[in-house]
């Protein structure tokens, strides 16, 4: 996904348990302009396709604004 305008980060989460099939992706991008425009780009979705093919179920996304962010000096 590095190849996509705006892109930073992905995080994928898996829920309790190391057998669990529920996880959560978080996406962070530049701008919220670089996200909606991510939605026209056929690589975007078949990365969706291969976090959501190991999860039993797929939530609906949510777009939310980060207010403070603070990550680590190393």
């Amino acid at each position: 996904m590095d190849k996509l305008p705006g892109f930073r980060v992905l995080l994928v989460l898996r829920g309790e348990g190391e057998e669990s099939r529920d996880a959560m992706a978080i996406s962070v991008w530049d701008s919220a302009a670089d996200l909606l425009n991510s939605d026209n780009d056929a690589f975007y979705y078949e990365v969706l396709a291969q976090l959501l093919s190991c999860c039993e179920s797929f939530s609906p996304m949510h777009r939310q604004e980060v207010l403070v962010s603070k990550f680590a000096n190393k």
